[in-house]
């Protein structure tokens, strides 16, 4: 602590050109950066020279002591930081569509690869990937030895250092790492074992209530800049000295807008009657105006914003909690289908299929005690959300039968291998594919699916299709599919798995694309209590 401290009292006060350029590029002044500005500004860039060219030009900038080649130096690194941050992106992009595409959002962990990933920026990604998606991801790329290498990060309650470490010498040619995030390497053709050993080592953590913290709750009457500035004197925070989290209850927000070149994160304001307060919230873009009203409070950190040499006060979102809100203790109904942040403050959870169970647990907001199937729940009076879809009609109007206080319609899950049936054309392709490559694995199609472009759900469904039409045979033993010759001719709907599964994909187009009042009424219709 003493040592940080000193160290930003003789950083603010550098007379080194190489600092000082670095510090101009990086929009900072000389008196005033703290710990977080080295942490989020200085660093990256410096690291950037690591992470995309030879770390000897950063030792070159802080060592040089020529002002004019300072700010050439400086200008090198700025751009390589500038490049950090676009193939951050752009793998960050190509990640989201490979976990949309295979549809590994129902998974419990993900293996992401391609072989054109940029080794220096795999360990970013994967940490914004884990992140968002609130799951254990390991991201690869190749090395130039032919093997596959990259960065694993890990979330909350999860183990990444023994999940792994067990893999090492079998699966794993090299690995190292901690609980939260680890460096790996294997073979290319142990990746497909990577991704079963790793999804089978997941664990949900149980936890009863899902915990916020904070420190205190921020009076907008005493906050001042001189507040502010008392206290930071306890800083500079970090480990073991974590920054002071304020709540702010039952807050008034107005002004609400999306910033940012992604339009990724939010800018409010929150006031009483005589202060406001401007925050910040960086990749909260799921808040809108259809959720304000369930905010129930902020937690926030404290800093200053300088703009045209003015400093103002401002608070950095760092977490919200929900609650329904006063004016909705009447309405027994809540239509929540247009959003797809899950608030977390619902008694119960209610499943309409098992499968949906495992995607349910991976929802950061929701305790797992209060995830339940729609045909166990036994409970009365309670606010209720239907996180995924029913499977048929008879199986809502049954469901609905319960004695709920509040329900909220969300269907944000679907338990069904596809979204949308295949077209006779991806049949014929297919179809096609198979009877030219006679022999191969069920564990092949999953290369066959990025061949073909094709999520591999969707031909799990086709294959299944064939089979129950005898249009293909599987060797169970061997696990080997090939075409059958001559098979009895046969239409696509004769088939009952896609008869069913039709059904259901109809009900639920129904279901999400029914107006507000005509799916109200349905509800109402068959619940005599709401």
């Amino acid at each position: 602590h003493i040592i940080v401290k000193r160290g930003l009292e003789i950083l603010n006060n550098t007379q080194r050109p190489g600092l000082r350029a670095l510090i101009k590029n990086a929009g900072l002044e000389l008196g005033s950066i703290d710990a977080s500005d080295v942490g989020f500004a200085i660093c990256p860039r410096i690291n950037a020279v690591g992470r995309l060219a030879d770390a000897n030009l950063a030792v070159n900038l802080l060592l040089c002591d020529d002002e004019e080649e300072a700010e050439k130096l400086a200008s090198i690194v700025e751009k390589l930081n500038d490049k950090r941050k676009q193939l951050t992106q752009e793998i960050f992009e190509i990640c989201e569509k490979q976990i949309q595409q295979y549809g590994w959002q129902s998974k419990k962990t993900l293996v992401l690869y391609d072989h054109n990933f940029h080794e220096g920026v795999l360990g970013l990604v994967t940490n914004k990937i884990a992140e968002k998606y609130h799951k254990p991801t390991i991201i690869l790329t190749e090395a130039d030895n032919g093997e596959l290498k990259g960065s694993g990060r890990s979330v909350v309650g999860f183990n990444l250092f023994n999940a792994l470490i067990k893999l090492k010498g079998t699966v794993l040619t090299k690995f190292g790492g901690h609980e939260f995030a680890c460096g790996l390497s294997l073979k290319k053709d142990s990746l497909v074992k990577l991704r079963n050993c790793f999804e089978s080592s997941f664990q949900p953590v149980a936890t009863s209530e899902l915990v916020k913290m904070y420190d205190d709750e921020l009076n907008l009457n005493d906050l001042t800049l001189d507040t502010y500035r008392q206290m930071v004197k306890v800083g500079p925070f970090g480990t073991d000295n974590p920054e002071p989290v304020f709540s702010i209850t039952n807050p008034h927000i107005s002004k609400l807008i999306k910033i940012g070149q992604n339009k990724n994160h939010i800018k409010m304001c929150v006031s009483n009657f005589s202060n406001e307060l401007d925050l910040i919230g960086f990749d909260r873009s799921y808040l809108d105006t259809n959720i304000l009203p369930y905010v129930h409070m902020i937690m926030v950190t404290l800093g200053i914003n300088k703009w045209n040499n003015k400093a103002k006060l401002q608070g950095i979102i760092s977490d919200f909690i929900f609650a329904a809100p006063p004016s909705l203790t009447s309405v027994r109904i809540v239509d929540l289908r247009n959003e797809n942040y899950i608030m977390g403050f619902a008694d119960r959870y209610l499943l309409f299929d098992k499968n949906s169970i495992e995607i349910a647990n991976n929802i950061d907001n929701i305790s797992s005690d209060k995830i339940i199937l729609a045909t166990d729940y036994m409970q009365n009076n309670e606010s209720v959300v239907f996180l995924d879809t029913p499977t048929s009609k008879e199986q809502f109007d049954r469901v609905l039968n319960n004695d709920f206080n509040k329900i909220y319609l969300r269907f944000l899950i679907d338990p069904y291998p596809i979204s949308k049936l295949p077209d006779r054309e991806l049949f014929e392709s297919i179809f096609n594919y198979i009877v030219n490559h006679p022999n191969l694995s069920l564990s092949d199609y999953k290369l066959v699916a990025t061949y073909l472009g094709i999520n591999y759900d969707c031909i799990k469904f086709v294959l299944r299709v064939f089979w129950e039409l005898n249009w293909i045979d599987y060797d169970v033993k061997n696990e080997l599919i090939k075409a059958i010759t001559s098979p009895k001719v046969t239409k696509i709907t004769d088939s009952k798995y896609f008869q069913a599964i039709s059904q259901r994909l109809t009900f639920t187009d129904m279901l999400k694309n029914m107006s507000s009042d005509s799916l109200l009424k349905y509800i109402k219709d068959h619940n005599s209590n709401l």
